[in-house]
């Protein structure tokens, strides 16, 4: 049965009206693929815990599915947390591109999460040892020589 709503009138009438409900939908489901690509080579000078100077080279495919590496530098001594990365490390980068936005897995650092705020922009959080790091990437040329 649907929900009906009563509408006074000055003359003391009442007018029922059905209650309808309609549903609308704009864009694209949000588990979807983005329809924006940031494959490319993407640094931050936002340090995350004790890793500085983080960049990324990193694919993404039509399904929204992003891989690649990423590598930074540590200059602190003994760093417990993240454990074992010595003064370059580096490792795999593995995630999504969705409508909803970007999650990406640094394996080594932690886990961010965000949304590309422009061309070449993108801004998020990094979850490392229990605390968020705000960092903002930017697309740059591929380093030459390798």
């Amino acid at each position: 049965m649907l929900g009906r709503f009563v509408i006074r009138i000055k003359t003391s009438h009442v007018l029922r009206l059905p209650l309808l409900v309609i549903l609308v939908t704009c864009g694209p489901p949000l588990t979807d693929a983005s329809s924006h690509n940031i494959t490319g080579h993407w640094t931050t000078v936002d340090p995350v815990g004790p890793v500085q100077n983080i960049s990324m080279d990193i694919t993404q495919g039509p399904d929204g599915a992003v891989a690649g590496t990423w590598s930074g530098k540590v200059t602190v001594a003994a760093v417990s947390c993240p454990p074992e990365l010595g003064s370059t490390p580096s490792g795999p980068v593995d995630g999504t591109y969705k409508v909803v936005g970007i999650a990406l897995t640094m394996l080594g650092v932690g886990d961010m999460e965000g949304q590309e705020v422009s061309p070449g922009q993108i801004r998020g959080s990094i979850l490392s040892c229990g605390t968020f790091y705000l960092v903002h990437f930017s697309l740059r040329p591929q380093p030459s020589g390798g």
